[in-house]
């Protein structure tokens, strides 16, 4: 109608409700009957608020990711020291000051994790298979949380897992530096996205004798996003692998009662049933929580955007029975979110396969 302020003040208006505070999970998109993405299109609606100083930056962290992954993971470490010796207020007053310097710095929360780390494979023994593990940036950024019964990271978990079922594992060269493109991607940096995924599929591409080699990644989101790029050698998800491959060949011990989250990654890639497969074959009982769906963290969001996260997991706590005390899904960042709101420990699937098969 051309009534430009009226356009203008509904724009500003959604800046918070829509740009910044969508999850872009794109589960509308599942639940829409003409599959519209109004998640890609918030990450589209993203890019024109990217300042020069915030593109300089992002652009930075691309070219030296390995460095900024690192310093990323003993700043974790360095943080939960400080938590030790101050307790939550100090922290938390620490957090506030350093986010008035930058708003690079998030928000505190008791249930941080420590720093992860990749770990090196046991040496290769002649007659087995070889695989290709590519621990996302998640797992090897963030390690356990203190609720977590485990002090292992991650890719620690996953390499024992592998061993165990009669791989031998080689972690990608410069395993620090690559990414899959998501954190880019999600605020509004295509151009950096799409060129760390690329660089990541061409490493895994090389390494894996052009795809000889199984090609294992052990994050959902980071899979999916890595699909994106149509990698034309076969790259899979740890839980697809873990069902498919390690399942059959492992004598499991069940545990009582678990709880699983099936989100928004295992459902974009149809993930569930095979996740609910694994959770009933290594626990008596699984809660299901009913109506958590995407829990909010969305990445790196729910560092500094964490009233999405408390939104979405709201009712957690109360839809998970007193006697479950661990819940599982497979994907870092959420499983930090469902942690803080559930009151339990969160981890990946490996880590349940891993205790049930020892």
């Amino acid at each position: 109608s051309g009534d430009k302020k009226a356009a203008a003040e509904m724009r500003a208006s959604a800046k918070y409700d829509v740009v910044d505070t969508c999850a872009a999970c794109q589960l509308c998109t599942i639940a829409c009957p003409v599959d519209n993405s109004m998640g890609q299109l918030v990450r589209k609606l993203r890019t024109p608020y990217i300042t020069t100083t915030e593109q300089k930056v992002l652009d930075f962290q691309a070219k030296h990711f390995g460095a900024v992954n690192q310093v990323i993971s003993t700043g974790f470490d360095i943080l939960g020291i400080v938590h030790k010796i101050t307790g939550d207020s100090i922290t938390n007053s620490l957090m506030k000051v350093g986010r008035l310097i930058s708003k690079e710095v998030p928000y505190w929360n008791p249930d941080f994790p420590k720093g992860g780390k990749v770990t090196k494979p046991s040496a290769h023994k002649p007659g087995q298979k070889t695989v290709l593990y590519f621990p996302a940036c998640g797992g090897r950024t963030f390690g356990p949380t203190p609720k977590d019964p485990d002090s292992r990271t991650l890719p620690e978990v996953v390499i024992t897992l592998l061993e165990r079922a009669g791989y031998n594992v080689i972690i990608p060269e410069n395993t620090r530096h690559l990414c899959c493109g998501q954190m880019w991607e999600s605020k509004g940096d295509f151009k950096n996205a799409d060129a760390k995924r690329d660089e990541l599929i061409d490493a895994l591409s090389k390494q894996s004798d052009n795809g000889k080699v199984p090609i294992i990644v052990d994050a959902l989101s980071c899979t999916y996003r890595t699909l994106t790029g149509n990698p034309k050698v076969k790259i899979t998800d740890l839980v697809e692998f873990m069902h498919d491959e390690m399942l059959p060949k492992m004598t499991i011990t069940k545990k009582s009662n678990v709880t699983l989250h099936q989100g928004c990654s295992a459902r974009k890639m149809k993930l569930e049933p095979k996740q609910q497969a694994i959770a009933d074959a290594c626990a008596n009982h699984v809660v299901l929580p009913a109506d958590i769906t995407c829990c909010g963290y969305a990445g790196e969001k729910g560092l500094y955007k964490p009233e999405i996260n408390a939104s979405a997991l709201r009712n957690i706590k109360k839809l998970i029975p007193a006697e479950t005390k661990e819940g599982y899904y497979a994907n870092r960042m959420c499983e930090v979110g469902l942690t803080q709101h559930s009151g339990i420990s969160y981890r990946h699937l490996a880590y349940l396969l891993e205790e049930c098969t020892r």
